[in-house]
């Protein structure tokens, strides 16, 4: 059973170590694109495409980050939003 939980939270083959590295870049390549799109903010979509990630895997990686204050979201329209780095 535990074998199971850790196949499933860290991956086949990563390690901890491995895992945590792995989600440093992620969210250091999300907020460098953030950063390079500036003031005209960026869709889920257009974060998707540009770190290679599928649009649900991003849309969690915007929400992780809006959580802890690195970014933060604006609705644009009913199903659709754009997600901005955060000044302060």
């Amino acid at each position: 059973m535990k074998e199971k939980l850790e196949t499933v939270f860290y991956g086949k083959n990563q390690s901890p170590l491995e895992k945590t590295a792995e989600m440093k870049r992620v969210m250091t390549l999300i907020l460098q694109f953030l950063r390079e799109q500036g003031e005209e903010g960026v869709t889920t979509r257009q974060v998707s495409n540009a770190c290679d990630l599928s649009i649900y895997s991003s849309r969690n990686w915007l929400i992780k980050l809006e959580s802890v204050g690195l970014i933060y979201n604006r609705k644009q329209s009913e199903r659709k939003s754009k997600w901005f780095i955060s000044t302060s």
